[in-house]
């Protein structure tokens, strides 16, 4: 059920969600128009910042800009900006974005003034639990207020693309599938031969992540059988399968917290970090922030957005394919013998891959050539009307 507190400026709801208990906070807020109630609504947020656990969202009317280029006009108040941004930074909260609309209040004037009053914050812990959170804008009908719409999500749209988890490697069992993978006998020449194993070693990685558990889960699962034989050890002393199974259950926790920062550390750009959970978690609001700044939020076809994942991946599909086309198979439009009545050739040779031992051959006699010789015995380059191009 939720629980409401209010003050007098916001709006403070907690809930907690049935299907695993979590539990999140929301805070709508009206900050005041008067400078002078400015400094006590400063302090309300602290307090509430202070008071707050968990994930929590922070959104609304903020009567505050954080830099000149939230107005179109001059007038900007760079005073109650640093108090605001200090606010800010004093408690780690993260932006939300809006990346379909540059302000969110207008004057309604004929000349107007426009402004970027509303926003949304979230706190370090929301970004872990609904990392695919997102803000855009709804049409303004009433108040001279934009609406804004805050989504939340505790999964990331993937990319239908191959990608490599480096955070893979550190499963005991992935290392020797890739070997046996790669080992496998395939026929044709060397580079067919190659790329086909690439392809089946990507058709087993995707199938063994498939079959993997999600890392939270297996997280979970592992504190909570460290924990039950903790509580266990306090009963009577533990068997020698029993600690064991606790040391490799300890184990298997520190390789989950080094997985968690492998897969966190591959989607951002810096390479410095420490091992342990505050740093995976560093990376993680550093990645999901730049996925954030990167994301199209909204696509329109045919006079109809479109805000979904898939649906946005439809419509870019079908632009490039109709800008690029499909592939064709390749047609001769001309008759070799006609050109070449004195020779025998065959056309469906001249589309076939070069052999292996036509390439030995094309290269092979320049390998052990000195470079002097080796351009020497290059031919001058001809232009369109016979002249000789410089081969330097």
């Amino acid at each position: 059920m939720p629980h409401f507190v209010t003050w007098s400026m916001s709006l403070l709801s907690s809930f907690t969600l049935r299907a695993n208990d979590t539990r999140f906070t929301l805070t709508n807020v009206y900050a005041p128009t008067d400078r002078a109630d400015k400094p006590l609504f400063f302090s309300e947020l602290a307090s509430i910042a202070d008071s707050t656990t968990g994930a929590w969202m922070l959104i609304g009317d903020f009567n505050l800009t954080h830099c000149p280029e939230d107005k179109n006009t001059a007038g900007f108040n760079s005073s109650e900006a640093n108090n605001f941004n200090d606010l800010i930074n004093a408690h780690g909260l993260i932006e939300i974005p809006l990346t379909d609309r540059a302000y969110t209040w207008t004057s309604r004037r004929e000349d107007p003034t426009l402004v970027r009053l509303d926003r949304c914050f979230i706190s370090l812990d929301w970004d872990s639990v609904f990392p695919n959170t997102s803000l855009r804008s709804l049409t303004r009908y009433a108040s001279d207020h934009v609406p804004l719409l805050a989504t939340a999500d505790t999964r990331v749209p993937r990319s239908a693309c191959f990608r490599f988890e480096n955070s893979w490697l550190h499963h005991r069992a992935f290392p020797p599938l890739v070997l046996s993978a790669l080992s496998e006998h395939a026929a044709g020449p060397i580079a067919k031969s190659f790329v086909r194993r690439l392809k089946h070693c990507r058709r087993l990685c995707r199938s063994w992540s498939r079959r993997l558990s999600p890392i939270d889960v297996r997280e979970n699962d592992t504190k909570i059988l460290i924990t039950a034989l903790d509580l266990l050890e306090e009963q009577r002393a533990l068997h020698r399968s029993e600690a064991a199974l606790r040391s490799r259950a300890i184990q298997g926790l520190q390789d989950i917290h080094a997985e968690k920062l492998a897969f966190w550390r591959q989607r951002f750009h810096l390479r410095l970090a420490l091992e342990w959970d505050e740093n995976s978690r560093f990376f993680h609001a550093a990645a999901s922030g730049r996925r954030r700044q990167n994301a199209i939020a909204c696509l329109e076809h045919d006079g109809v957005p479109s805000y979904a994942h898939d649906a946005k991946s439809t419509i870019l599909y079908n632009f490039y394919l109709d800008l690029l086309g499909r592939a064709r198979e390749p047609t001769w439009l001309f008759d070799l013998q006609n050109l070449y009545p004195h020779h025998t050739i065959s056309s469906m040779t001249l589309s076939e891959p070069f052999s292996l031992s036509e390439i030995t051959h094309a290269l092979f006699p320049w390998t052990f050539m000195p470079a002097q010789v080796l351009m020497a015995s290059v031919p001058p380059f001809t232009g369109t009307f016979g002249r000789p191009l410089s081969t330097t």
